[in-house]
């Protein structure tokens, strides 16, 4: 996840706001998505936000 989160640098300070802001919203409402024994699947989740986000720039800003 460490690897996901230094390429999120690369990006516009909205991209990672919205991408932050998903992450924390997951952690708090499905804690189980952080807390699960299987790290792959907790760090495809995370990576999925990232893509949405890097995919839909337009929707940065409606955050």
């Amino acid at each position: 996840m460490g690897k996901s989160l230094v390429k999120l640098l690369r990006y516009h300070r909205e991209i990672q706001y919205v991408v932050l802001k998903n992450i924390m919203m997951i952690a708090t409402q499905q804690p189980e998505y952080v807390k699960s024994p299987n790290k792959d699947f907790a760090t495809s989740a995370i990576q999925a936000i990232g893509r949405c986000a890097i995919g839909m720039p337009e929707m940065a800003g409606a955050v």
